[in-house]
């Protein structure tokens, strides 16, 4: 059993180190996406035509 009590003190510890390094990488690659990603203007319909500024030949 002692044995057993020392292996969970060595392993969760052990285990907390690398959960925590797994999520600041996940946390900062969450943020970078957010910042890379174009965001459309609040009331734009993205399925709206586009009109063109200035004369359309035609």
């Amino acid at each position: 059993v002692d044995q057993e009590l020392g292996g969970l003190l060595m392993w969760i510890p052990g285990g907390l180190v690398y959960l925590c390094a797994i999520l600041g990488v996940m946390a900062r690659w969450y943020r970078t996406s957010e910042q890379t990603e174009p965001v459309a203007p609040a009331g734009d319909d993205a399925r709206a035509p586009r009109i063109a500024a200035g004369a359309v030949k035609g």
